[in-house]
């Protein structure tokens, strides 16, 4: 699959085709989705988190705004769940 990077900025407005499916990123099987399936709530605020950073492509202030939380608690969040942002960020096309 091929993924067309596009450059946001902040004020930009994203489209549903902006967007990068969470399921393509970080589920790699059927049996893994299904151990993500839980209710505990640790897991969940991990999920959550990856999620929104994929979505919105590491960029921490959309994320807090999906999220409803601050750009702090992101950081926070991605910290304690040894999440790494810039993997979440598209590679730099060099010219």
């Amino acid at each position: 699959m091929k993924i067309e990077v596009k450059e946001i900025k902040l004020g930009d407005k994203l489209s549903k085709e902006d967007l990068i499916p969470f399921e393509e990123r970080f589920f790699k099987s059927m049996t893994e989705r299904k151990r993500m399936e839980t209710l505990n709530i640790n897991k969940l605020k991990e999920a959550a988190v990856k999620e929104a950073l994929v979505k919105t492509q590491g960029c921490v202030t959309y994320a807090s705004e999906l999220l409803g939380i601050t750009r702090a608690s992101v950081y926070k969040l991605a910290k304690d769940y040894q999440i790494n942002i810039d993997e979440m960020r598209p590679a730099k096309i060099a010219k």
